[in-house]
C-alpha cells in the first residue's frame, strides 16, 4: 500500500507515542486523528504495528480496567469544553446542522468585558473559577428560555441558539444573561463584578449556523466599540457598514501588518517572524482572527493576503541584513479552498520577490471545513516550491492530530492554552512532553505560542522546546518598531536573552 509522505516519516516509536497520547489524554483532537488514520488503510497497518510493538500489554490492560471510564471521557472531550462542561464549538456546529435551522432562529454571542484583567490580577486559576461560575448562571438562564444549544466558543466567549425567535425574544434572552451577572462573583473572598457585551443575529432564508455565528461575533465587536456592556443586533445597517468599510480599509491602508518574533530561548536569536494583519479604526484595533473571519464572509481574503505579502516584502527589504530568516503568513480556508488555489497562491507569494525559503504559510483553525485531500495537494505544491508550511493553534479542538500526518507540514505551533499556569496543570505538561516526542518522530519543528512569563520560558527549557513566541519577548510590532527591536538585539546580544530582553 502507498503511504503519504508524512505517514512514511513515522517510525514505530512515534506512532506508539501518538496512540499513547490518545489513551492517556482522551482529547478530541487525538481521537479524531487516530480514527481517521485507522480508516486509511496504509496508516492503519502502521498504527497496528505501533500498538503491538510499543504500547502492547500496557494499553490493553489500561483499556480493560478503565474501558467504560475512558469511553465516557472520550465522548465528553469530543463534545464539551473541558472547563465548563458546555458544548464546544465543534459540537455546536454539528448539532446545529442536525436541527436543520430555518428562518427565525437567533444566534447570540456573549463576550465578557475586560476579562483579561481578571487573569492578570488574580491569576488564571481564579479566572477559570469565575468562568465556571458564570457558565453555570448562563446555563440556567438558557434552560429557562428554552435555548436548544448553548456552549463556550473559548476564552470568555459564550454562544446561545434560540428559536424560532424574533427580535423581542432574542433581546429578552440577552437581558436575562446580562442580569445574571449582577450578583458579584467571589474571587479569593472578594466580590468581583463582571459585565458583558452581547451580539446577536436572526436567521433569514439561506442562513447557516456559521453565518449567524459570524454575524453575532461582528455585532459583539460593535457592542464593545460602542462602550462595552451593550447589546447589538446584526442588522441590515451594520451589514451595509461593513460591506462598505472593509474594502475602503483595504484601499486606504487602514489594514496594516504587525510582526511578532519567534525566539530560540537558548541563544536569544530571532528565528522567525509572524506577519499579523490588523484593522486600525478610529475606535480601536480589530485583531487578525476577527478580521479574517469577516473577510471570509465578504469573500475578500485574497485581497488581505495580497496586502500582507506586499507588507512582508517591504519589511524584508527595509530590514536587510538585520533579518534573513523566514516570514510566516496566515492563510484561511477561503485561500486554500478554490480548485486553482495552488496556482493563485504561488503567484501571489512570488510577487514578494523573496526566495521561497524566506516565506512560510500557517494553516488557520478554519481548515477543517476543507477536503483534506485537496488541502494536501495545495499545501504540497507550496512546499514543493520551497515555501514552509505550518499548522497553527495545535492543541485546540479545531486542529486534529491528523493534520500532522495527513498534510505536508514543516512546523507545528502549539496553542497558548498549553502553557497557561503550567505548575498547576499537569495534563498540559504531559501534552507538551508528548508533542515534543511526536514532533521529533515526524521531523517537525515546534513553536510554542503565548509565552508570557519567565517561568514559562524556564519550563520550555526544561522540556527542551527551544522556540517560543509571545509577549515575554515582544508584542506584535510595526515595521519601524521591529527594525529598532532587531537593531537593539544585534547590538546587545551576548547569548541567551537577559531579563531585560525577556521583559520587552
Amino acid at each position: 500500500m502507498r503511504t503519504s509522505p508524512a505517514a512514511s516519516r513515522l517510525d514505530r516509536g512515534g506512532l506508539g507515542l501518538l496512540v499513547g497520547v490518545v489513551v492517556v489524554t482522551g482529547t478530541a483532537a487525538a481521537g479524531l486523528a487516530v480514527d481517521a488514520l485507522w480508516r486509511r488503510g496504509s496508516a492503519a497497518e502502521l498504527v497496528v504495528a505501533a500498538v503491538v510493538g510499543c504500547v502492547g500489554a500496557v494499553v490493553v490492560a489500561t483499556l480493560a480496567s478503565h474501558r467504560r471510564a475512558v469511553e465516557r471521557g472520550l465522548l465528553r472531550s469530543v463534545e464539551t469544553d473541558s472547563l465548563t462542561g458546555m458544548l464546544n464549538r465543534q459540537s455546536l456546529v454539528m448539532r446545529a446542522a442536525e436541527l436543520e435551522l430555518d428562518d427565525g432562529y437567533a444566534v447570540m454571542v456573549v463576550d465578557l468585558d475586560r476579562f483579561k484583567a481578571v487573569n492578570d490580577t488574580y491569576g488564571h486559576r481564579a479566572g477559570d473559577e469565575v468562568l465556571v461560575e458564570i457558565a453555570g448562571r448562563f446555563r440556567r438562564i438558557a434552560d429557562e428560555m428554552g435555548s436548544p444549544l448553548t456552549g463556550r466558543l473559548g476564552g470568555d466567549e459564550f454562544v446561545f441558539l434560540l428559536g424560532p425567535a424574533d427580535k423581542v425574544q432574542a433581546r429578552r434572552l440577552g437581558r436575562a444573561l446580562r442580569e445574571s451577572l449582577d450578583p458579584p462573583v467571589s474571587v479569593g473572598g472578594r466580590p468581583l463584578r463582571v459585565r458583558a457585551s452581547v451580539g446577536y443575529a436572526i436567521g433569514q432564508a439561506g442562513h447557516t449556523f456559521d453565518d449567524l455565528l459570524l454575524e453575532a461575533d461582528i455585532a459583539v465587536h460593535q457592542a464593545k466599540e460602542s462602550g462595552r456592556d451593550q447589546m447589538v443586533e446584526f442588522g441590515a445597517r451594520l451589514r451595509r457598514d461593513i460591506l462598505k468599510a472593509l474594502p475602503q480599509a483595504l484601499d486606504s491602508g487602514e489594514i496594516v501588518c504587525r510582526f511578532q518574533p519567534q525566539i530560540d530561548i537558548e541563544t536569544g536569536a530571532v528565528v522567525g517572524l509572524e506577519a499579523l494583519a490588523r484593522w486600525v479604526t478610529d475606535d480601536g484595533v480589530i485583531p487578525a482572527g476577527e478580521l479574517i473571519d469577516t473577510l471570509e464572509w465578504l469573500g475578500e481574503t485574497h485581497r488581505l493576503l495580497e496586502a500582507v505579502v506586499e507588507a512582508v516584502a517591504r519589511a524584508a527589504h527595509d530590514l536587510g541584513d538585520l533579518y534573513q530568516g523566514r516570514f510566516w503568513i496566515n492563510l484561511s480556508a477561503a485561500d486554500i479552498g478554490p480548485a486553482d488555489a495552488a496556482g493563485r497562491l504561488l503567484e501571489v507569494l512570488s510577487r514578494s520577490g523573496l526566495d521561497a525559503d524566506r516565506l512560510g504559510i500557517e494553516v488557520t483553525e478554519s481548515l477543517p471545513i476543507l477536503d483534506l485531500a485537496h488541502a494536501r495537494r495545495v499545501l504540497g505544491d507550496l512546499r514543493s516550491a520551497g515555501y514552509g508550511v505550518a499548522v497553527d493553534d495545535f492543541g485546540t479542538a479545531n486542529t486534529p492530530l491528523l493534520y500532522l500526518t495527513a498534510l505536508p507540514v514543516d512546523l507545528v505551533k502549539l496553542d497558548r492554552s498549553l502553557v497557561v499556569d503550567p505548575d498547576s496543570r499537569p495534563e498540559n505538561m504531559a501534552m507538551l512532553r508528548a508533542m515534543r516526542e511526536v514532533s521529533r518522530s515526524l521531523d517537525l519543528d515546534v513553536v510554542v505560542e503565548g509565552v508570557e512569563t519567565r517561568r514559562q520560558v524556564e519550563l520550555l527549557r526544561e522540556l527542551d522546546l527551544r522556540i517560543a513566541q509571545g509577549y515575554v519577548f515582544a508584542r506584535p510590532m510595526s515595521p519601524t518598531d521591529l527594525h529598532r527591536y532587531l537593531r537593539e538585539r544585534q547590538v546587545g546580544q551576548t547569548g541567551a536573552p537577559s531579563s531585560s530582553q525577556l521583559a520587552r
